[in-house]
């Protein structure tokens, strides 16, 4: 009676189509799922969205239904045969097939539209359609398929979790503490998984002082962004912090997290330090030598290496008006992404102050002079 494993009887199950709007339900949760998971990754990834891509937006929820209604139907609704393990599997085969069906299904809209698709190709015949089709798939699969497979896994436990207490008029007490150890189980696994998609760096603290008089400078900004590089050369943004020096010139760099690709290596963070009238960190000049001359310190020393390293920068005074331009510049080329205007509102306030004092554009606005 413990067996979590049980065929329904005729006499409590009145023909499949009594069971077939689950299968409908079953779509739509893996639709719902797709959406979240197609916007994550369209903020996350530097994609060309108006090359034709932003057309998952729209084929991801519709094979994600699609195929998450057909194969619940034909592996669990029509067999009349339901556990949570089967709910597993089902819904792990339905997060690894949507991806090739939602690229087949945007491959054929860039066919009939003849839109260049993302490889700066035209599709041209069958077999190219199906060529491109299976390279896409695959490489979706070794990007997002971390999330979607065992994502699809816990939806289909939770979908059979929660058919099998409709399935039947009564089920036993056995079978029903059996269904909840199996879910209980299920969510500790996905929740270790998890934790090995959780990646993280720092925090990092330190000192900024003037070069010339050893003085501590308060109200600079620390602005970090971290990237993770999954399969060697794909580099997406991870995280972005920021924090202020105090009185005496001390700050505390905040630890830098993101949830990705279990295999990803995260980077370590590329650092600014910026106060307008300063030098800044990372100092001027195109070579060890340049750099030594605006921060003797160069080279020398480790920084934002470890939570260990000597984090001491000591910024001189700019002489020339190219050299604030410079420093500027150099504050600024790394964050000009919304995400980062949006997280990093001192690091915008202070160079805003200095653009406008050298008479540019003030970033996050249109007015201002000419850049």
């Amino acid at each position: 009676m413990a067996k979590d494993n049980h065929e329904v009887p005729d006499t409590l199950n009145k023909g499949p189509l009594n069971q077939v709007p689950w299968s409908g339900f079953a779509g739509l949760v893996f639709a719902l799922s797709a959406i979240i998971i197609v916007l994550l990754v369209f903020q996350k990834l530097p994609l060309d969205r108006e090359g034709g891509l932003n057309v998952l937006l729209y084929t991801a929820p519709i094979a994600a239904f699609l195929t998450g209604t057909f194969f619940w139907w034909l592996l669990i609704t029509r067999t009349k045969r339901i556990t949570i393990q089967k709910g597993i599997w089902v819904g792990m085969l339905i997060g690894l097939l949507s991806h090739l069906f939602a690229w087949y299904f945007a491959l054929l809209v860039f066919y009939v539209l003849t839109v260049r698709n993302v490889i700066g190709t035209q599709i041209h015949s069958l077999q190219q359609y199906l060529f491109i089709g299976m390279i896409n798939s695959l490489t979706s699969i070794f990007i997002v398929g971390w999330i979607t497979v065992p994502g699809g896994g816990l939806i289909g436990g939770i979908m059979a979790y929660l058919q099998g207490k409709k399935w039947t008029t009564e089920v036993s007490k056995g079978i029903s503490r059996t269904r909840k150890r199996v879910l209980f189980i299920l969510i500790i696994a996905i929740v270790l998984f998890l934790t090995t998609c959780i990646h993280s760096d720092g925090p990092y603290r330190g000192k900024v002082v003037e070069l010339e008089t050893g003085k501590p400078i308060e109200g600079a900004v620390i602005a970090a962004d971290w990237l993770i590089t999954i399969f060697a050369h794909i580099e997406i943004l991870c995280d972005l912090r920021e924090t202020v020096t105090d009185k005496n010139g001390e700050f505390e760099l905040p630890r830098g997290w993101c949830i990705n690709h279990p295999l990803a290596k995260m980077d370590k963070p590329y650092v600014v330090v910026f106060k307008p009238g300063f030098l800044g960190f990372p100092p001027l000049g195109a070579n060890q030598e340049e750099r030594r001359y605006y921060m003797p310190t160069w080279g020398n020393e480790r920084y934002f290496e470890d939570r260990k390293s000597n984090n001491v920068i000591k910024l001189g005074r700019p002489k020339t008006i190219q050299e604030k331009q410079f420093t500027l510049q150099n504050a600024e080329w790394p964050f000009t992404h919304k995400e980062a205007l949006a997280k990093l509102p001192t690091l915008l306030k202070l160079t805003n102050e200095e653009n406008k004092n050298l008479g540019f554009n003030i970033r996050g606005s249109r007015k201002g002079g000419a850049k």
